[in-house]
């Protein structure tokens, strides 16, 4: 997992690549808390350029959108749905338990 922090237009853009897997967790929280530390009323979860997540990878999210919602934020997702990552978004439903955000 790579894993980047920054502010796009007031909100909080977090950019994950690679693979998100049950390895990554601790990573996962550590890095996701920090850049929950911003102030911003959106937090972005952009998954464009994720290649592989497995069902751990999939329960990140969800706590993510814990963490966010316990900041009083929204938790919005980007992703391609033409790749493997994007057609998993889709059969577990995120796509509609989070708002989609198109850049």
């Amino acid at each position: 997992m790579k894993f980047s922090s920054t502010i796009e237009k007031g909100n909080c853009v977090l950019t994950v690549t690679g693979a998100l897997a049950f390895a990554d967790h601790k990573e996962w929280r550590r890095l996701c808390q920090l850049a929950l530390e911003e102030d911003a009323q959106i937090c972005i979860l952009d998954i464009r350029q994720l290649e592989n997540i497995d069902s751990a990878g999939l329960g990140m999210i969800l706590a993510l959108r814990t963490w966010v919602e316990r900041k009083n934020m929204d938790l919005r997702l980007r992703y391609e749905a033409d790749n493997f990552v994007g057609s998993m978004m889709q059969l577990v439903k995120f796509d509609t338990m989070l708002m989609v955000d198109t850049p």
